[in-house]
């Protein structure tokens, strides 16, 4: 449930060096590279390797951090018996020819890619970002680097994941350690993805919002659903105490993931928060396509070992439909939620109570951007018509091309661009009623241990 954007840097120094490379296995000694998020520079962390026994991965841990050798122990023993083996049934590639080599999954050909050791380095680390408690709640819980896996100046030169030790490990939530193993398979989906790019779409990464669905999805197969993410979802505008520094999001005015981040400001229907409404509605989007993905089929691995990587890799895996009608289906699930078919979450217990939040107010016109929608209560016909970006649906236990009373109207942008251009849609202006969660027009209280939550290190 720690949703992390995959950084892909624009590297500046194209240097290739060895001399700077200083790792050392034999000695359990290890001088790396890793990324200040505060600065933007690279810095060297002084680390030791505690845990090497294991079979599939080294735990190296940086020095003064606290971290002891048995949590080390513990976590490769998680990612041996666990970890490992969900993520190559789940995300990977099988019998990988690259560059005239084989390679038996996704996790080999990163290995090859690195140092070949036949091990994941996993860094645990005090990861330098902005967090400061009680002032700037939001830290940087793990990341992926990419220069990681080629031969670039500040490149560890092997298949690496950081891992965040402060608040991650320490002043975070209660059950600390499945704080990091969701982190890992988070940060895992990226660098998998990325490998798989290589092989599968000549290098093309994919669209954030497609790569952070996949990661929020392992997490899911990890451990189950993450209540914060959906506690977000649901308490969306809600008006929380001071001390949670009146956290807030825009999901009741029709922010989503298809334009990721671009809605974060203070000015109206913008929130500093809004990066969190990106990360909570691809949780549920890609939750929505995994319940109703086709008998036998595992719609992740079709997703990320996709010749596309853009909408089209969710569309081809998903019957062929148009990104239109998968867009307008989901929305219209998150409103009315139906127990059987494609209109809801069917009987999942953690989503079937799930309903978009509602806006205390709405006016007439609204500007969406592409892959946004809203929901507007329908008194009378509103006499829309569908435009080359927005389109409209009717919605009362299900989705009816025409006007009937008592309905909701569905406004969506239906555009596949991926710039966060806005089109101008229209709605009845009334307001739909609160979801069961909230009270008084969606006005209600996150809960009181939300914070720090983590966010990706590219929306610091």
């Amino acid at each position: 449930m720690r949703n992390l954007l995959i950084i892909f840097f624009i590297f500046s120094f194209l240097i290739f060096s060895c001399d700077l490379f200083n790792i050392n296995d034999s000695d359990k000694s290890g001088n790396f590279w890793a990324i200040d998020y505060k600065t933007g520079m690279f810095y060297r962390v002084d680390a030791e390797l505690l845990s090497d026994k294991s079979e599939y991965c080294n735990v190296w841990v940086e020095k003064g951090s606290g971290i002891s050798k048995e949590i080390a122990n513990e976590i490769a023993d998680e990612y041996d018996k666990k970890i490992r083996g969900i993520m190559i049934e789940n995300f990977s590639m099988e019998d990988i020819i690259f560059h005239n080599n084989q390679y038996s999954d996704t996790l080999a050909l990163a290995d090859a890619l690195g140092n070949n050791d036949g091990k994941l380095c996993i860094l645990l680390l005090d990861i330098r970002d902005t967090y400061e408690k009680g002032g700037n709640d939001s830290y940087v819980a793990g990341y992926f680097f990419p220069a990681d896996l080629e031969r670039y100046y500040n490149s560890n030169m092997r298949d690496i994941i950081y891992i965040d030790t402060n608040p991650g490990m320490i002043d975070v939530f209660p059950d600390k350690m499945d704080t990091v193993y969701k982190t890992l398979v988070h940060e895992m989906q990226h660098l998998m993805n990325y490998t798989s790019s290589k092989v599968k779409r000549n290098g093309s990464q994919m669209d954030t919002w497609i790569d952070e669905g996949l990661s929020a999805a392992a997490e899911y197969i990890y451990s189950g659903h993450s209540d914060y993410r959906l506690d977000w979802f649901r308490y969306n505008g809600s008006n929380p105490s001071n001390d949670l520094k009146n956290l807030r999001g825009v999901i009741d005015q029709g922010n989503n993931f298809f334009v990721w981040n671009n809605r974060r400001g203070n000015d109206p229907g913008q929130s500093p928060y809004a990066v969190l409404d990106d990360y909570a509605t691809v949780y549920l989007f890609f939750q929505w396509l995994r319940i109703h993905q086709e008998e036998n089929q595992n719609i992740y691995r079709d997703i990320i070992t996709s010749a596309y990587s853009d909408y089209r890799a969710v569309t081809t895996s998903f019957g062929n439909k148009p990104w239109e009608d998968i867009l307008m289906t989901w929305l219209a699930a998150n409103y009315i939620n139906a127990k059987t078919g494609l209109y809801g979450y069917k009987d999942d217990p953690e989503l079937k109570n799930i309903m978009v939040p509602a806006p205390a107010s709405i006016g007439t016109s609204v500007q969406l951007a592409p892959g946004e929608g809203v929901y507007s209560k329908v008194s009378v016909n509103p006499d829309v018509t569908s435009t080359a970006f927005i389109g409209y649906k009717y919605m009362t236990s299900t989705i009816n091309s025409s006007f009937q009373a008592n309905s909701v109207l569905l406004t969506f942008n239906k555009n596949t661009g991926k710039t966060p251009a806005l089109s101008t849609g229209a709605t009845t202006g009334v307001p739909i009623q609160p979801a069961v969660n909230n009270v008084s027009l969606g006005r209600s209280l996150l809960p009181s241990n939300y914070a720090p939550y983590p966010i990706g290190a590219g929306d610091l």
